[in-house]
């Protein structure tokens, strides 16, 4: 119908004012959701609401009944890939409806990801669910593409000014290891963050063919496991440099006059077991032991009804 519109065109309207309802239904799940199986946001959608509006005026008609045709072939080709009407439709973007192979697991990665505070998890756990069922959404990859220049750019600045740190309290230091070390820490993640904001801006802005195309390629048989390495790695080298500076400073703090090679180790041992119980206690409070399902399915005993007696009537309603 979009490429010969004049023989439907007593059809448009019908077709035009049940496409209207669908955007409407598309932008209150957009709306509504931070996962949406459509492929264009709630305003994009409001846009197409108000340009179908502005159409019934001028129905039937060849040049109405282009576009309408066209959003119409983007509504049925995304009812197609989302099993619209099956007992095993996709209800969200993130939601698989397709068997797939588990992908590997490297120890050797798994190891790294350790070494990098597990940072890598999140990255392939992005990863995952733009590209699930080999399906890509554009408004999900621009977000995550902007998101990671942000990301990118806030990580070179810190980088820079903890180089500069080490740079400028290089001459009063104690052991100029940590500081070295850090220093080129530093430096090695600006180089790598500065090639993945090279790869990242050129992604910036393209669709969902440039996406597939992307997260394919980056699909191995470990899945994106290598490619969430690759990412996490200027915010873990960051880490890393941040805790060196921390212990030089520390060293700093509890050495003994100008003697650079004597520390206080009365007060440094207890100093650092304070550091290490706070610092568990802080990992903890952010990542809460995860209940099980037996937990979370294991129903609360319900009130005796000598309790239900002494609690006011209206509760006890309730």
């Amino acid at each position: 119908m979009e490429m010969y519109p004049a023989t439907a065109s007593q059809y448009s309207l019908t077709a035009l004012n049940e496409l209207q309802v669908i955007l409407l239904n598309a932008r209150a799940d957009a709306l509504t959701s931070d996962v949406p199986t459509f492929p264009y946001t709630a305003e994009e959608n409001d846009r197409f609401i108000n340009l179908l509006q502005l159409s019934k005026e001028h129905t039937p008609n060849p040049f109405v009944t282009t576009y309408v045709a066209r959003l119409w072939g983007i509504v049925a080709n995304h009812r197609f890939f989302t099993h619209f009407g099956e007992d095993h439709c996709r209800l969200s973007s993130t939601h698989s409806v397709l068997e797939a192979e588990e992908p590997k697991r490297s120890l050797i990665l798994t190891a790294i990801s350790k070494v990098l505070f597990d940072i890598p998890n999140g990255h392939r756990e992005r990863l995952e669910n733009l590209w699930v069922d080999q399906l890509s959404y554009a408004s999900a990859w621009r977000k995550y593409v902007s998101e990671r220049n942000e990301d990118l750019k806030l990580h070179m600045t810190f980088m820079f000014a903890l180089a500069l740190m080490n740079t400028l309290t290089l001459p009063y230091v104690f052991y100029t290891g940590l500081n070295k070390a850090s220093m080129m820490l530093c430096i090695l993640g600006l180089c790598i963050a500065c090639v993945l904001l090279h790869e990242q801006r050129q992604l910036a802005g393209t669709g969902a063919s440039t996406a597939a195309a992307y997260l394919d390629a980056r699909n191995t048989s470990y899945g994106f496991q290598p490619t969430a390495v690759v990412h996490s790695l200027p915010q873990a080298i960051f880490v890393w440099a941040s805790l060196l500076f921390t212990i030089q400073g520390f060293c700093f703090c509890l050495a003994i006059g100008d003697n650079p090679g004597t520390i206080l180790w009365p007060i440094m041992i207890p100093v650092a077991v304070v550091l290490i119980v706070a610092s568990f206690g802080f990992w903890v409070a952010l990542h809460p032991r995860e209940k099980s399902f037996e937990e979370e399915a294991t129903p609360t005993s319900p009130p005796t009804p000598t309790d239900l007696k002494e609690l006011p009537s209206l509760v006890s309603i309730v």
